[in-house]
């Protein structure tokens, strides 16, 4: 079996003595304070990790620190300048519509952040408060932040799962994992493992964190906790979504790109192509006009005014 930082891979695929081996944790005498100790110290609490709050004002100047805002940015400044220097035409159409895009962006980016911080603290709220644990052979009830990898814990009807565990007794027991997996009726548990490979929802000898017990009772060991829980990972990708998906996607400016999977070079051609594209759009009825004019000083210059009548328009030549 293979365990990495305490947690165990397909545990739900292990017989149970597997999983207690590999973890050297004893069903009836459970883990010595002891132990537990040295535990939480290697592995942390179990808890979601929480980032120092940081000020809106600075979540949204955030958004302005990207390489392609800086490059809309100089691309903005060079527009507006040219614009100062031709004067070819009202109002500066292309400064306004690049810097459009920029506050778009940073909207969007700024919503986006927020709504997976919100997301990730309702997260820590479904978080187990205490857990009722078995160690040194006695049932002890501690704070759920203090479960340690190993730990043996008991759970009865209405209690919040504080770990993912692998069951190892069961007596009619049902959990409610909506919040994490989408079935919507509660989950009948067993502790036979299962051969092959399933979904989170087929796991049915797993207990997982922030899910709660609605019938019955059981024992389980517990084999991931904090951020290794599926309910940490589920807010570790809320954390790296804003990074993810960038809101430029929506206005076409720079195409679909993941910046952990294609090289610079590719978003910088990516951006250089879609900002021609939008450059173009705005500058061709500026040049029809401009088109236009020279038309007609063209007409104005071959025109002979002496062959013209006296208050007749000038004919088209």
């Amino acid at each position: 079996m293979t365990a990495e930082s305490g947690h165990i891979i397909h545990a739900y695929r292990r017989p149970v003595d597997e999983v207690l081996a590999a973890l050297g944790a004893d069903a009836q005498f459970g883990l010595s304070d002891a132990e537990a100790r040295a535990r939480l110290e290697s592995h942390g609490r179990n808890e979601l990790t929480a980032e120092k709050p940081v000020p809106p004002w600075r979540k949204f100047l955030a958004q302005f620190q990207d390489v392609l805002v800086i490059l809309l940015l100089i691309a903005t400044s060079i527009s507006a300048a040219l614009w100062l220097y031709e004067r070819e035409s009202d109002l500066p159409y292309e400064a306004m519509a690049i810097l459009a895009v920029i506050l778009l962006n940073a909207i969007m980016g700024y919503v986006q952040q927020s709504r997976a911080e919100e997301a990730v603290a309702s997260l820590r709220q479904m978080s187990a408060a205490h857990a009722n644990v078995v160690r040194g052979g006695e049932r002890q009830s501690v704070p759920a932040a203090e479960v340690v990898p190993g730990d043996i814990i008991l759970i009865e009807e209405g209690d919040t799962v504080p770990a993912d565990a692998r069951l190892i007794q069961s007596t009619a027991l049902q959990t409610a994992e909506a919040a994490l997996t989408g079935e919507s009726l509660p989950v009948s548990k067993a502790i036979a493992p299962i051969t092959e490979e399933v979904g989170l929802g087929d796991r049915d000898n797993m207990v997982f964190s922030g899910t709660a017990a609605t019938y019955g009772h059981g024992k389980a060991v517990v084999v991931a906790t904090g951020m290794q829980t599926e309910m940490g990972r589920i807010a570790g990708m809320l954390k790296e979504a804003p990074e993810e998906t960038t809101p430029r996607e929506a206005i076409h400016v720079v195409d679909r790109c993941d910046a952990r999977h294609h090289p610079a070079e590719q978003r910088l051609a990516d951006y250089r192509g879609g900002l021609e594209h939008l450059l173009l759009a705005l500058r061709q009825p500026i040049d029809a006009r401009r088109q236009d004019g020279l038309n007609a000083g063209r007409h104005l210059q071959h025109f002979d005014w002496r062959r013209q009548p006296v208050g007749a328009p000038p004919s088209r030549q």
